[in-house]
């Protein structure tokens, strides 16, 4: 046996030197053949792509992509992601290929990019982008079946989710959706667990799978990964949250969802979108809590933790606070507010479509708050100041949808129905104050972005306008138009919505000129759609005294491309007295008059502060061209 052994022994290793020596002269061979067509080896080719990709090198993006410069594709430049990577992603039959250039995104933010890879004389070539987040395309998701599984020693989130499509038009053969790149996918299978494997392949965010002819047909994507993301989906000892693209998406399009968490302790609790179907207590004190969300919305949220909960039934709606202390105390004023702000917003808006409303305290690596129609999810400092703010996006976002791929109308909204419901229960605080710093600071924002366009939460200068310009336009519509008008117009806003379809700001803008019976165009088109805010200024002013009293005589101007505003002009005489009128104005310049019988003392255009202004260009730093004071009174 011995001697056998060791013939055997040689044999082998006299074979594995002939494989490796073959291997070497193949290794070798390859690149001399990739040379030789004008092609570097791929890998290579986009890992090189990828580093311009990541230093926003123009230049050397069109030069490694064999693209004219002016062909460099904008998202390089836009997104606010700070690393991407770069893989290849081929068809199962291997006969079409993409650059698949992916990252771990926050929710409401940018997404992945996939482009054509093609082979020339010259080397390889990126082709356009294909498949954006902005094309819904030829298929479309209905229905989630998801199934949630946390492992919080490992960080790890275990999935399944049936997920139920339907052709907008004639079938195809494969299909992609997309997947956070911090998941792996296991299988995919035709209808459930059981189904008969389908091919699928997966690069980065993007998942490549085969279709069956059928006009409707369910796949069962079955995935994990680790999630430790700061600002966003993370799982740690005592709580777990999932609030990115952690599903099977298109174009973030709105589905109805079937949401199943098992806990991974006793003392764990969880929450998903929807109402609570059932909750099933195991024997190692586990819990599986299944909800069900029949309104089609486009982001989901799973929570889960040790929360100590409270709750309070109003008019047969359950309110809860999930906290991370005991404090009951803390509890019950969180549901104060939670109660009134809700009940206003039945009021004004219209029906409240959930049994139940949570406010979700967390403590991991989340900084700000997010919207799950059912329920809110709160980081550390954002309690209670935003929870109105939240309550506000059950109808904007929750039952009027939007994909934060073109715009964050529905964060106007929330804005502005926050500030409508503090007006409404609160005493306003009179003006204090100078103006300047406001209207300076309007000067340096929202210049890089329009409403039309601001989409991406992740950046400040977007955010700032979807937040605060579309806020404060919203308003202005409101004194256009009439708060009664207003309301009106958002109602027809959210009756008129077909459930399950985006939209954005043009729809509103249709519902507006419905209400009206005018044409608000001019009013939609300067201000979502332009950059920047209008900037005036008083300028040329004269007093005179006449025999029929006092005159002051000036001129408003506008810097740049002027608005058509609705312009509140106040006049203060010297006993006291406010002369105010409202002027048109849509030119440069406009001239106006102030008569009275006493000494005009100042002169304020927007006494109340509505109107968003800005510093026209180069106006001194300590002056407030928006106000003018007589020299006596100065």
């Amino acid at each position: 046996m011995i001697g056998i052994e060791r013939s055997i022994t040689a044999l082998s290793r006299s074979v594995l030197i002939r494989f490796l020596l073959c291997l070497s002269v193949v290794v070798l061979l390859v690149p001399c053949r990739a040379q030789k067509d004008g092609l570097e080896p791929l890998p290579r080719w986009i890992a090189s792509l990828t580093l311009a990709v990541n230093r926003k090198d123009r230049a050397e993006f069109a030069r490694v992509a064999n693209l004219p410069v002016e062909q460099v594709p904008a998202w390089i430049f836009e997104t606010t992601t700070p690393s991407w990577q770069g893989t290849l992603l081929p068809s199962p039959d291997s006969t079409t290929r993409w650059i698949a250039f992916s990252a771990w995104h926050t929710l409401e933010s940018d997404g992945d990019h996939l482009h054509s890879l093609f082979e020339t004389e010259a080397g390889y070539k990126l082709g356009a982008e294909t498949e954006k987040e902005t094309d819904t395309g030829n298929l479309k998701i209905t229905h989630h079946a998801l199934n949630v599984a946390f492992q919080p020693a490992r960080k790890l989130a275990k999935i399944s989710d049936s997920v139920q499509f339907g052709w907008n038009e004639k079938p195809t053969k494969t299909a992609i959706v997309r997947l956070s790149n911090n998941f792996q996918v296991k299988g995919v299978r035709e209808n459930d667990a059981k189904g008969k494997p389908v091919p699928f392949r997966q690069s980065g965010g993007f998942v490549l799978f085969e279709t069956p002819p059928e006009a409707e047909f369910t796949a069962y994507f079955e995935y994990e990964g680790v999630v430790n993301h700061r600002g966003g989906d993370y799982i740690q000892d005592t709580e777990a949250t999932l609030n990115s693209y952690w599903y099977p998406h298109i174009a973030r399009q709105p589905a109805t969802a079937t949401t199943t968490v098992r806990t991974p302790s006793p003392a764990w609790t969880a929450l998903g979108v929807g109402e609570l179907e059932k909750e099933t207590r195991h024997p190692d004190g586990t819990r599986t809590l299944i909800f069900r969300n029949d309104i089609p919305v486009c982001f989901y949220t799973v929570t889960a933790g040790k929360y100590f909960v409270t709750s309070r039934t109003v008019n047969g709606k359950q309110f809860h606070t999930y906290l991370r202390d005991d404090n009951s105390a803390l509890a019950e004023k969180h549901l104060d507010l939670l109660e009134k702000s809700l009940g206003y917003f039945e009021q004004t808006f219209g029906e409240f479509p959930y049994s139940r409303y949570a406010i979700v305290d967390l403590r991991g690596a989340f900084s700000g708050a997010l919207e799950s129609y059912s329920f809110a999810t709160f980081g550390p400092g954002m309690l209670p100041g935003t929870i109105v703010h939240e309550i506000a996006h059950t109808w904007w976002g929750g039952l009027v949808t939007c994909t934060y791929t073109r715009s964050m109308w529905n964060e106007s909204f929330a804005e502005y129905s926050d500030t409508l419901f503090q007006r409404e229960t609160s005493a306003v605080a009179p003006l204090s104050g100078s103006r300047i710093p406001e209207l300076r600071r309007n000067a340096l924002a929202y210049q890089t972005f329009s409403m039309s366009t601001a989409h991406d939460t992740s950046d400040g200068r977007q955010a700032s306008v979807g937040y605060g310009k579309g806020n404060l336009v919203l308003r202005v519509l409101e004194e256009e138009i009439g708060k009664e008008k207003m309301l009106a117009s958002i109602r027809g806003f959210l009756s008129n919505h077909a459930r399950g379809n985006p939209v954005e700001w043009n729809a509103f803008e249709k519902i507006v000129n419905k209400t009206m019976g005018k044409d608000y165009r001019w009013f939609f088109a300067q201000w979502m759609e332009r950059r920047g805010m209008p900037a005036l200024s008083l300028q040329n002013i004269r007093t005179q005294k006449r025999n029929i009293g006092y005159i002051l005589e000036g001129e408003i101007v506008q810097s740049g491309t002027p608005y058509r505003l609705t312009l509140p002009l106040r006049a203060v005489t010297s006993n006291g007295k406010n002369l105010d009128q409202t002027l048109i104005l849509d030119k440069p310049r406009m001239a106006f008059r102030v008569q009275s019988d006493a000494p005009i003392t100042s002169v304020v255009l927007d006494p109340q502060r509505v109107l968003p202004l800005a510093a026209p260009p180069n106006s001194p730093n300590d002056l407030d061209p928006t106000v003018w004071r007589s020299r006596n009174t100065q």
